[in-house]
């Protein structure tokens, strides 16, 4: 039972990883779906974001269907950039914790994110090296997917899991 528990949840996260951004990309600055999603533009909305860049911010958005990111002011758009700099610290903390096998410190830094996480119910100092198998798998599967060309945003959602291909890959 834990064994399933812990999977749904891992499929659970991994889903989050796919889902999230490209929520972001279709409905807050695609407006419409995928009819209206320019890779470009969300690339350059990232470059915006990486670079603290608020002019280039507001010039991709300027042209964009969707009203929310043009109502992103400069203070709201420093917060986000802030805010996406503390989570990338966080993650490549966390990261770092699992690629060392240091049980006490992703325990800490989890909790510290979350509390109510269900994963400090599921993870335990005795199976933490799973976590650590899984996570190195998925850096090889993410390795893997950018030799083949995959990562690329080449292949959508609508390519790999509603079709031909049967399954959804995104790098993110």
């Amino acid at each position: 039972m834990q064994q399933k528990t812990f999977s749904a949840i891992i499929t659970v996260l991994a889903l989050a990883v796919i889902i999230i951004p490209s929520a972001f990309a279709f409905g807050e600055f695609g407006g419409g779906g995928k009819k209206n999603f320019d890779p470009e533009k969300y690339a350059a909305i990232q470059e915006a974001f990486e670079n603290k860049d608020y002019k280039n911010f507001q010039e991709v958005v300027t042209n964009l269907p969707n009203k929310r990111g043009k109502k992103i002011t400069e203070e709201k758009f420093n917060e986000i950039v802030e805010k996406k700099a503390e989570m990338e610290a966080s993650r490549e903390a966390t990261q770092d914790a699992i690629e060392s096998g240091d049980y006490e410190e992703w325990k800490h830094l989890t909790e510290e994110k979350n509390p109510n996480n269900p994963l400090l119910e599921i993870i335990t100092e005795d199976n933490f090296s799973k976590l650590k198998k899984l996570h190195a798998l998925h850096e090889e599967t993410k390795a893997i997917r950018k030799e083949l060309g995959i990562d690329s945003g080449r292949f959508g959602a609508d390519h790999i899991g509603h079709g031909k291909f049967g399954g959804s890959f995104h790098n993110r």
